[in-house]
């Protein structure tokens, strides 16, 4: 796993936390991250293209 994983992992599961722990939606967390994290990522590198990591398989946790 990567560094760029790894953060969106952690901001998946703050999200996740943040929403009181709901069941069902690790999908929109991750979604929701990536576009926090690769935001992040994309001003720090001056808009070069950055590589989205896949979501976690179905029924696996965000965090």
């Amino acid at each position: 796993m990567d560094e760029l994983e790894d953060r969106i992992r952690q901001r998946a599961y703050e999200l996740w936390e943040q929403e009181g722990r709901p069941e069902g939606r690790a999908l929109q967390h991750w979604d929701q991250a990536a576009r926090e994290v690769l935001g992040e990522t994309t001003d720090r590198r001056e808009g070069e293209p950055v590589t989205r990591p896949s979501p976690p398989h179905r029924g696996e946790s965000t965090g």
